[in-house]
């Protein structure tokens, strides 16, 4: 069974469509009040460009390697 996309918005009134999972682990997050920053892949990447997303694969290990702390939801 595929997963329902979720809508969320943030204050510059754009709309994105998440995975749900991706949208579950928002929530999650939202309630850590120590998060300055997020950088998420699935929102970060152009998924449907493969070009991006090469060269963004690319980049992760220095995303990963300059942050002070790493969360990963599954």
């Amino acid at each position: 069974m595929p997963e329902r996309p979720s809508i969320v918005s943030n204050n510059a009134k754009k709309t994105l469509k998440l995975r749900e999972n991706v949208a579950e682990m928002l929530e999650c997050l939202q309630q850590a009040t120590s998060i300055r920053r997020l950088w998420i892949d699935a929102i970060c990447i152009n998924q449907k460009d493969d070009r991006e997303k090469s060269f963004q694969v690319q980049q992760m290990g220095n995303i990963y390697a300059g942050a002070t702390q790493v969360i990963i939801y599954i």
